[in-house]
């Protein structure tokens, strides 16, 4: 037999072992690393030489319900890339330009003042360099600003994405949904990926750290921060696509492969996505991954040695099972994973008298209205609560605890608004929320209200209730009212599927009621105007129970449509066969309808809706002499 020159035996040797095939842990394993962290459903996809290798499910999407291939998976930021790449196509088609300006399509009006909006591009965007927070509802003030010069450094931000949204369905005319589905998902045949709509089935439920499903509104709305639904097939479809782009497309190749936002070293981001470079063998990696309520998933993928893996879960820990999936059947797994969890400040374990940890321990609540649960360790502190992965974090300091294997720092100072404990949270060596402990004396809790289901607050003179799953009201005790006019001022966001704000009345119980609520994120959202108020009737008549039997009849537009992130003067007028809604003093009604049942008389309360938080003032009632 001819034997091959030593020097061409090294090199297929090499690449044997630079491109090992990909391999999935043993199923026992997965299934035990599923039940320690509480992940009811997990859907695993691997790409080996180009081609979907495998893919294999876990579990049950819900209770009874075994996951299969076809099961749809909430993938919530892992929706950024889809845009990116949808973007790009535009691009190559000449029909749009990434170093365009975007204020002649769309400005938001919290920073039309601002000069750098004048300057602020997709590119700025899409490379997360945009210079905006990633919520506003984050800010002390809860407005959108330039925190920072567009393209001048790394700040993760989904209002940015959301920016884009606003600009691409001016200038196309076109909601995202049918602008992505037309432009990316037809062409990618992928047949499986969404955005949520009425009568969906087989679909993840969410979880928490804890196994308990979230009692949530699973329409997350149409958005470019997140919202998509998918399969692990699907996603590797996609992941197929951009891989082979160096062959197919010299543009859009470029725009995914180079860095263009640096967040540390070898860490980057691309036109859409996470970039880590110098991985061994000349390999580099483009990742992306998702978080939101009982959503976890994850994607990398290899463009030189054409290999990539896609992971999928429905709960709260799933992220600590998908690092152990990813760290175990990827050839470059481990290495990618350190590269995007590198300390960018190395601390090690310090030896912290507990009485001094046990001074944070309390509950924590985040501008945003999201809280959790600090509990003291022996030199370590613990973080639960509903979005929160139960986690240990371990003392560096007396006052800083950092998460082992990951770039996340906690920092406990005095707070500079009340008397007490303010902390800071780090990732990747940059601040990105801070979170107040929650003081006793702050919550709404005496004879005159009634909390149901969320931690009221008093806020200056504004009553402010958290974010969280579920209903909220605070009802006023002893007040029942029948016919008159009820009137009060509402703030909300501008955060699709996040802010549903309004009033119940006709109290009967906690979960019988009517109520009428706004939607600021639709007041200005190109072909959902019509969607910006409701009236709903519970426990029947609920809103899609209403849009489907009598659509257009129970929701409408506000015309002139308000800012979403300013406070809302709402008026209704109660009688006995008829009710009217008036906006902002308008002398025409946004909203005129019979009610669906008796307005006998009953309670009166401010209310938000599923994973909303808002604020409310001047609550006034006249009743009809």
């Amino acid at each position: 037999m001819k034997r091959l020159p030593y020097f061409l035996f090294i090199l297929l040797v090499f690449s044997l072992q630079a491109y090992a095939e990909p391999e999935l842990p043993a199923d026992h394993s997965i299934r035990t690393w599923m039940a320690e962290h509480n992940v009811p459903a997990l859907s695993i996809g691997i790409i080996d030489q180009g081609k979907i290798q495998e893919i294999k499910v876990f579990g049950e999407y819900a209770k009874g319900r075994p996951t299969n291939t076809d099961t749809l998976f909430s993938i919530a930021s892992q929706t950024k890339p889809l845009v990116a790449m949808m973007v790009l196509k535009l691009v190559e088609a000449g029909q749009w330009d990434l170093d365009q300006p975007l204020y002649p399509y769309w400005v938001d009006p919290d920073v039309a003042g601002h000069p750098f909006h004048k300057i602020l591009t997709s590119r700025h965007i899409l490379s997360h360099s945009s210079g905006f927070r990633n919520w506003r509802r984050n800010a002390p003030n809860k407005t959108l600003t330039f925190d920072f010069k567009p393209g001048t450094q790394f700040q993760y931000s989904g209002e940015g994405m959301e920016y884009l949204r606003r600009a691409l369905e001016s200038k196309f005319a076109l909601p995202l949904d049918k602008l992505m589905k037309k432009t990316l998902l037809e062409p990618l045949q992928m047949t499986r990926t969404q955005y949520w709509e009425p009568g969906l089935s087989n679909y993840a439920r969410w979880y928490d750290s804890h196994g308990k499903e979230y009692q949530a509104n699973y329409n997350n709305g149409v958005g470019a921060a997140g919202g998509i639904w998918t399969t692990v097939e699907d996603y590797l479809k996609f992941g197929l696509y951009t891989m082979a782009l160096k062959e197919s497309s010299a543009l859009q190749y470029q725009a995914v492969s180079k860095p263009q936002t640096e967040i540390k070293k070898d860490s980057y981001f691309s036109i859409g996505w996470g970039l880590i470079t110098n991985l061994s063998d000349g390999e580099y990696a483009i990742h992306h991954g998702g978080t939101d309520l009982g959503v976890r998933t994850s994607a990398i993928f290899l463009p030189e040695s054409e290999q990539g893996i896609v992971v999928m879960s429905n709960g709260d820990g799933g992220a600590f099972v998908q690092d152990k999936i990813i760290a175990s059947t990827l050839s470059k797994g481990k290495e990618v994973l350190q590269k995007i969890n590198s300390k960018t400040e190395q601390l090690a374990p310090t030896q912290i008298p507990k009485k001094i940890i046990e001074q944070y321990s309390g509950t924590y609540v985040q501008p945003d209205g999201r809280a959790f649960i600090i509990s003291a360790l022996e030199n370590a502190i613990q973080v639960s609560g509903k979005e929160t992965p139960r986690s240990v974090l371990i003392a560096a300091s007396p006052n800083s605890f950092y998460l082992a294997d990951y770039d996340v720092k906690f920092t406990f100072i005095k707070s500079a608004t009340q008397n007490d404990y303010q902390l800071n949270i780090y990732e990747n060596g940059n601040k990105v929320s801070t979170a107040e402990r929650q003081l006793p004396e702050t919550l709404i809790n005496n004879k005159k209200w009634t909390a149901v289901n969320r931690n009221w607050q008093m806020k200056g003179q504004s009553y402010y209730a958290n974010r969280q799953s579920g209903d909220g009201i605070l009802w006023l005790n002893d007040a029942k009212f029948t016919h008159g006019t009820i009137e009060l001022d509402i703030k909300g966001n501008d955060i699709i599927g996040k802010s549903f704000v309004g009033i119940a009345f006709n109290g009967i119980g906690d979960n019988d009621y009517d109520a009428i609520y706004l939607r600021p994120f639709n007041f200005n959202r190109v072909g959902k105007e019509d969607n910006s108020i409701q009236y709903i009737s519970l426990p029947k008549y609920t809103w899609p129970y209403l849009r489907k039997n009598h659509p257009g009849k129970y929701e409408n537009k506000i015309v002139p449509a308000p800012s979403p992130n300013d406070w809302v003067h709402l008026k209704i007028q109660i009688a006995e066969t008829l009710l009217e809604v008036f906006i902002n003093h308008s002398e025409e009604p946004s909203l005129t309808f019979e009610p669906l049942r008796e307005l006998s008389g009953g309670k009166v309360g401010f209310w938000v809706g599923n994973r909303s938080d808002g604020y409310f003032k001047n609550l006034v009632l006249t009743p009809d002499r």
